[in-house]
């Protein structure tokens, strides 16, 4: 039997949202360092550090919010800051949300 979603073999994978863009997708598609396979900077819950402190020097945010070259873990807070290329961290995460890759393997949430 494989995931229907992301045809990985065994059951159906569970769900994991993205703490930086928001989407909801295979847990499996975190791999080795549990980043998001739609803005591939933001973390998804369950993987290690995702519940790391913030890199920034005196942050003591707990629960980190992406990864980030450079500076390792970043809060919320901090991915304000974060540039990639000349965009926040976070506006490119939520401009990335809008328009994902087809191979996220991103999952309906029905509540």
């Amino acid at each position: 039997m494989t995931c229907a979603y992301c045809n990985r073999w065994g059951s159906t994978c569970a769900v994991a949202t993205c703490l930086g863009c928001g989407t909801s997708q295979c847990f499996s598609n975190g791999g080795a360092s549990g980043s998001c396979s739609v803005c591939h900077y933001g973390i998804l819950p369950g993987w290690s550090g995702s519940d790391g402190n913030c890199s920034y020097a005196g942050c003591k945010n707990k629960g980190a919010f992406a990864y980030v070259r450079g500076k390792r873990y970043v809060c919320l807070e901090h991915a304000k800051r974060a540039k990639i290329r000349e965009e926040s961290l976070s506006d490119y995460a939520a401009r990335m949300a809008k328009s994902p890759p087809g191979y996220a393997n991103l999952r309906e949430v029905k509540p």
